[in-house]
């Protein structure tokens, strides 16, 4: 099992644990969990000395949950407040009672789970404890919907912000709006864990119990917790972090439709203008884009409404579109936020300073339909993350997808920001009505011609499965019909899918070689990009694959591999290459081939969905229901019950008559 999927069995471990504390009262038991994962973490030995007693190393929770100690509900609780006794810490949990709700038995049962569960991570150097609390997190805000869907962003959207952000080592990074922490301790993994007392990172969140849980979370992680701090952006904003420093990212999930005081509003020099207390939106924008030095970068994540709405917040928005502000507008679609299922989107500002230039026009993406559609809720895959990630970079235009829109067609449009408007996605290939197939049969030529390139990707032309009548309809060329191309395609396309699996078995080793060079060493994201576009520009060559799909392959094997490939990037090279260039070439190669076949099964129902419309058209039908009649006229002539007259009214009369009989 990848380290990833060890992380999410423990996360689901972790919730079934916190379920059976709660019982079937109504006490969350997030903190309780939270702080029994501090009490038997040895996560933070550098930084919390007495988590762990030199002379006997047992941590708190080993002592509490023994059958001597457990008296009481006050034995976990006792352990805890000495546990916050040390430092500053009774500051920063502050009037936190976490076990005192719970019945002594669920308490014990619990602790012992969530020991076991630490102890055996402790022995298992691929998984991090504080990994697990934060998958654990973001799993509560699943379950909980939108009693905590505000304080928790999707881990998948998390993963596209971060994607977005481009972070880079001792980059200073912020969240206004900090919920659980989620967004921050995703950060930490590019900018760098801090040392005790540096703000690489820093966050804000007004609810005391979700500080709580945030700062158990940076804690769990190896951060300081007071980088979280206990306020209301909206009325306490400081445009720096606490050393006075400017930031060069912000990261925001704020909550959806939150309403502010004006009077109470704390203003940047900058304002371009003040919208209505229950359109909060743009006015959080505005405090985040006077916090980010020059070069810097805003992503926030919001409803659409603020990218269309009249009034106030078209003046702002024209302001910030004529200093060239905003970079990009990333819809992602309905029912991936956690309490909501209205479509959102991310809104990307760049300062760009008075020495860069303008960003020639805004780039829009449409990924609506870059999500899987789960029973409760969508996610986005690693495969949609990297085709948004890689279109936003490149700012490339993909019909259906993106498409960059200069100034002046912005303004000629009244500053409106829709998406939809900019780009509308491609229309699925819905079959139209076209009588003379339906009358004659045969392929219409628009239908082929939407399908030609699908088709020469497996290095095939229709007119190679058909032949092309004089009305320019296509027809199957023998007596087998439209089943007989779907009974020979997957032959005809193995050749395609041997080519490009070739190809990846000659090009992998040296793609591999290439990004980890021996004469310098790139850091981990460097190597990652470097592996994925050597990838994505060997295999194009075949014309199997588009370059988006490639990449959409690659994560999909990254997401699944990355924690064991990261372990060995750090020690010898030759090794990280002979298990990327054999073993995990086998995962590699079977998803490629997996996707091939998955566009060739496409390719088949096309041709068979072709055969159910239009491989019994209407004048066959007709035919053969005249012949039909012909030998039930016949066979009622010879049974003497020729009644002579109209021959279709005979047959309707004798038809009558027999069924009277």
């Amino acid at each position: 099992m990848s380290g990833t999927n060890v992380e999410a069995a423990d996360a689901e471990e972790l919730l079934r644990i916190a379920e059976r504390l709660a019982g079937k009262g109504q006490v969350a038991p997030t903190r309780a969990i939270a702080a029994m994962l501090v009490l038997g973490s040895e996560a933070n030995q550098e930084n919390f000395d007495d988590l762990w007693d030199v002379e006997a190393p047992r941590s708190r929770l080993a002592s509490a949950i023994e059958p001597s100690s457990l008296r009481g509900a006050g034995s976990l609780q006792a352990a805890w407040e000495d546990w916050l006794r040390v430092g500053g810490r009774a500051d920063l949990f502050a009037d936190e009672t976490p076990f005192r709700e719970f019945p002594v038995g669920r308490l014990k049962e619990a602790a012992k789970a969530v020991h076991d569960l630490v102890d055996r991570r402790s022995r298992d150097d691929g998984t991090h404890i504080g990994h697990v609390f934060d998958r654990f997190l973001s799993l509560v805000g699943e379950r909980r919907g939108k009693s905590s869907g505000e304080f928790t962003t999707p881990r998948s959207v998390n993963e596209l912000i971060i994607r977005l952000a481009e972070l880079r080592l001792g980059m200073v990074v912020g969240d206004f709006y900090a919920g659980v922490g989620g967004t921050l301790v995703a950060a930490l993994a590019q900018v760098g864990v801090p040392a005790w007392g540096e703000t690489p990172i820093s966050g804000a969140e007004l609810n005391r119990e979700i500080v709580f849980l945030a700062r158990i979370n940076l804690l769990l992680h190896g951060a300081d917790p007071g980088l979280i701090r206990n306020e209301d952006t909206l009325t306490s904003w400081r445009p720096t972090d606490d050393q006075g420093r400017s930031f060069d990212r912000i990261l925001s999930n704020p909550p959806f439709s939150l309403y502010y005081d004006e009077d109470e509003y704390r203003a940047p020099r900058d304002l371009l203008g003040r919208t209505p207390s229950s359109k909060s939106e743009l006015m959080m924008l505005q405090q985040m884009r006077a916090s980010i030095r020059p070069g810097g970068r805003v992503i926030m994540a919001m409803a659409h409404g603020p990218l269309f709405r009249e009034g106030q917040e078209k003046s702002i928005r024209r302001l910030l579109l004529e200093r060239g502000d905003i970079e990009a507008v990333v819809g992602i679609g309905p029912n991936l936020f956690h309490g909501t299922a209205i479509p959102a989107c991310l809104l990307v500002l760049r300062c760009t300073g008075t020495t860069q230039p303008t960003p020639p026009g805004v780039l829009f993406i449409n990924a609506e339909r870059e999500v899987l559609t789960g029973r409760n809720q969508n996610r986005l895959e690693p495969r949609h993350i990297e085709k948004i990630a890689r279109v936003f970079h490149q700012r490339a235009e993909l019909p259906g997808f993106s498409a960059v829109i200069s100034f002046e067609d912005l303004a000629r449009n009244s500053y409106n920001l829709n998406i939809r408007r900019y780009v509308e996605p491609l229309a699925e290939d819905a079959p139209v009505l076209d009588l003379g197939a339906m009358v004659n049969g045969g392929v219409p030529p628009y239908e082929v011609e939407i399908t030609r390139k699908r088709f020469a990707a497996f290095g095939l032309a229709p007119d190679d499965l058909f032949h092309r009548r004089a009305d320019g309809y296509l027809a199957p060329s023998n007596q087998g019909g439209f089943a007989d191309v779907v009974e020979r395609l997957p032959d005809l396309c193995a050749p395609a899918e041997e080519l490009v699996t070739s190809e990846h078995d000659r090009s992998w080793p040296e793609i591999v070689r290439k990004a980890h060079p021996p004469t310098a060493r790139p850091t981990f994201d460097a190597f990652r990009q470097s592996l994925v576009d050597g990838f994505c520009a060997r295999l194009t060559e075949s014309g199997v694959l588009d370059e988006y799909e490639l990449a959409g392959v690659f994560a999909q094997w990254w997401a699944e591999y990355a924690q064991e490939i990261q372990a060995r990037f750090h020690d010898d090279r030759q090794e990280l290459l002979d298990c990327l260039g054999r073993r995990l070439a086998v995962p590699l190669r079977d998803q490629i081939k997996e996707l091939v076949r998955l566009r060739q099964r496409s390719l088949e129902d096309t041709v068979r969905n072709w055969g159910e419309r239009y491989g019994q058209p209407l004048s066959h039908l007709l035919e053969q229901s005249e012949t039909a009649d012909r030998r039930f006229a016949a066979r009622l002539r010879e049974l003497g019950l020729d009644l002579g007259g109209n021959p279709d009214e005979r047959i309707i009369d004798t038809r009558t008559d027999v069924s009277n009989a």
